[in-house]
């Protein structure tokens, strides 16, 4: 396994920035393309970073262990009703290890293969539907109909983080938990804060609309409609402008 080191890190993202403008034109020419560099880059992510990731992605879904579902049957069986929204490569499911009947909704038909790879690893997790479209019109899923809704690394690479947040209230059960573990902007002010504003357009193109410059706080989730909303900052060992994180959650 690699070993993550500030000199990899930046190695990772200029190399992902470098072959991006190298093949500018063919992933100026296709969205498509576009999809398949970030994917390649994205799986890279969670090799060099395993060990940070493993961490933080624990500590934000252990608020699964303490739930108990809406759906009588499900509660008897221990198992909740779960929709993750851009699950992409699977990353999250290895560290669920309770029953799920389980939504993903991701628009990026690319991620699939290996999430299927990483769904077959995990057999307590049940996929009931793969949904592609937009975490911002889900209108495809009814209302009042998930226990959970995960939201991990996705309100940065939304066209309107709000609406997504709206939509993840609309088919919670009352009192189903939203839980988000999101790369977040540094305060305003900060030379890191600058630096992020430089940096999003680049990132923004190379990587399917990931902006480093999103704020993600309790307010925020607040004006969706979202009550007892959490929030903890962490700082992972990865290149400045996309190392700090926020995981929490909060009750529909």
């Amino acid at each position: 396994m690699l070993v993550a080191t500030p000199i990899l890190g930046w190695v990772w993202m200029l190399s992902f920035w470098y072959f991006g403008f190298v093949f500018l034109l063919p992933l100026l020419s296709s969205h498509k393309l576009r999809e398949k560099y970030f994917v390649f880059f994205y799986q890279l992510v969670d090799v060099i970073w395993a060990d940070s990731f493993a961490k933080t992605r624990r500590a934000a879904l252990s608020v699964l262990d303490e739930l108990e579902s809406d759906d009588p049957e499900l509660r008897k069986q221990g198992a909740l009703r779960v929709l993750e929204v851009g699950a992409g490569t699977g990353a999250n499911l290895k560290y669920i290890k309770r029953p799920l009947k389980y939504t993903n909704v991701d628009p990026n038909r690319e991620f699939e293969p290996v999430f299927q790879e990483e769904l077959k690893k995990n057999p307590h997790i049940e996929l009931e539907r793969w949904v592609q479209c937009y975490g911002e019109d889900m209108s495809e899923l009814q209302e009042e109909h998930f226990d959970v809704v995960l939201l991990m690394y996705i309100f940065c690479t939304v066209n309107d983080p709000l609406k997504l947040i709206r939509e993840a209230k609309r088919v919670l059960v009352k009192g189903g938990r939203l839980i988000y573990l999101e790369v977040v902007a540094y305060p305003q002010g900060t030379w890191q804060r600058l630096l992020q504003e430089l940096v999003t357009p680049i990132w923004k193109f190379l990587a399917c609309n990931f902006h480093v410059n999103r704020e993600c706080h309790e307010d925020f989730i607040k004006s969706a409609g979202f009550l007892n909303v959490t929030a903890n900052y962490v700082y992972l060992d990865m290149p400045v402008g996309i190392n700090r994180h926020a995981y929490g959650a909060a009750v529909a």
